[in-house]
């Protein structure tokens, strides 16, 4: 399928149809598939109550992933692919089937950069029920109170503006700013573990201060 033709637009696109397709393994046969805006149902929903990478989406538009000193791990900017795109004034990732069964009061977000992430729920154009700004040039945690969501299901659009730098997002029902104290197990890995200047560890470190899914804790 050739997108940029058929919408006759710049370049930047990339197809990211999923659908299923039947093969036939004894024959080795495979069936032709025609694409889907539906495509395949999600295997799970995806739980905003552990921290996601801004790299997980449905789709994207005017968003530009830069790599990071971590294999595999990208951020998320405002821009294009193409030097000859028009610039766009903002970027929109998409993330679908967002399971909002747990009460959800604030979102944080880690930032870096001028500019902004606003959260928008089930229509790209809706209103804002969270911005999230930044202004230092160098990671940051930002976490901001959200107005009410509905439980259920949703679709949720994260909008970039600015020169801001976005890593990774999660929603809470409390605001994560303070340090606990508590005994860990070295040997328990679950989660997303960093230092306090983000990056992320292998193990949980003794004798100091390390963040896991958005929250500080002081091992002892």
């Amino acid at each position: 399928m050739l997108l940029e033709p058929s919408l006759g637009a710049n370049s930047g696109f990339r197809s990211i149809y999923v659908d299923e397709i039947e093969v036939d393994e004894q024959n080795v046969d495979i069936s032709e598939c025609i694409p889907t805006r539906e495509g395949v149902s999600a295997i799970k929903n995806l739980d905003p109550a552990i921290t996601q990478y801004a790299a997980t989406s449905a789709a994207t538009l005017g968003i530009l992933y830069k790599p990071t000193d971590e294999a595999g791990h990208m951020i998320a900017t405002v821009g294009m692919t193409s030097i000859t795109a028009p610039a766009m004034p903002e970027g929109i990732i998409e993330v679908r089937n967002v399971d909002f069964s747990t009460r959800c009061k604030y979102l944080k977000c880690r930032l870096k950069g001028d500019g902004s992430v606003a959260l928008r729920i089930d229509d790209r154009y809706a209103a804002d029920i969270a911005v999230v700004n930044s202004s230092k040039s160098d990671w940051n945690e930002y976490t901001v109170p959200l107005t009410s969501i509905e439980d259920g299901t949703h679709t949720i659009y994260l909008i970039l503006k600015g020169e801001v730098e976005f890593d990774t997002w999660q929603m809470t029902e409390s605001d994560l700013s303070s340090v606990d104290t508590v005994p860990c197990d070295p040997h328990d890995l679950r989660g997303n573990i960093y230092d306090l200047q983000g990056r992320r560890l292998p193990a949980i470190p003794t004798g100091t201060i390390y963040i896991r899914n958005g929250k500080k804790y002081l091992t002892k």
